[in-house]
């Protein structure tokens, strides 16, 4: 499994902005999240992008959350992150071995469980 500091960032961000409600500048995201300034950017943009935050232009502008946090999922967060639990492809497709079987199953176990766990139960 690989969690990376990206997705883990992403879930800093979005549960700052379901604690700091309304319009929030990214720079100040960045800063009280204690993250660094470029990927903090760059990963509120990607955010932005999927759907997860909207943002808004302007001198008072900032970002927001785009969604439900009692239905955004930690999956749905490390996904849009590009950060995949376990690959498909490293998984045979033909005559599985036991070790694929199990990892596979861990891999549906994992996904099962981070598809159980939302933003809301977080706060």
């Amino acid at each position: 499994m690989k969690l990376s500091s990206k997705s883990i960032y992403a879930l800093k961000i979005i549960l700052y902005l379901a604690k700091n409600e309304g319009i929030n500048s990214a720079k100040q995201i960045v800063i009280d999240c204690n993250l660094p300034k470029s990927l903090g950017l760059r990963i509120i943009t990607e955010l932005v992008h999927e759907g997860i935050l909207s943002s808004t232009p302007g001198k008072s502008g900032g970002e927001s959350l785009n969604c439900d946090i009692e239905k955004l999922t930690l999956y749905e967060v490390i996904k849009s992150m590009k950060t995949i639990v376990v690959r498909d492809k490293d998984i045979s497709k033909f005559q599985k071995s036991h070790l694929d079987l199990k990892i596979l199953e861990m891999k549906n176990e994992i996904t099962n469980k981070l598809k159980s766990i939302t933003i809301n139960q977080l706060i």
